[in-house]
């Protein structure tokens, strides 16, 4: 039995919705040049919910099926190891953050 199946559906709830809070804090930027440049919050805000839940929906499909066939403590460390390309991209200045 695996850790995560012990969990009640508000916690799974909760831990979801935090750390997509705190994950997308630094699009605030971005998001707030948007409002500024075009005036249409409603659009900006359906136009972000919208890319927002096709890029979350293709990371559950492939969460979940990671799920299936690799153990929990190597999808932490895939997960990691692309946390640190990406953050080592920026610096290097090859990917715009």
């Amino acid at each position: 039995m695996k850790a995560t199946e012990n969990m009640s559906f508000w916690s799974i709830f909760g831990a979801s919705m935090l750390l997509v809070i705190f994950a997308e804090l630094g699009c605030l930027a971005r998001t707030s040049a948007l409002a500024a440049r075009f005036g249409q919050p409603w659009v900006i805000f359906a136009g972000t919910m919208v890319g927002t839940a096709i890029t979350m929906g293709a990371g559950i499909l492939v969460g979940n099926a990671a799920r299936d066939y690799l153990p929990a403590a190597t999808v932490r460390w895939i997960t990691g190891g692309f946390f640190l390309i990406f953050g080592a991209l920026v610096l290097l200045g090859r990917v715009e953050a």
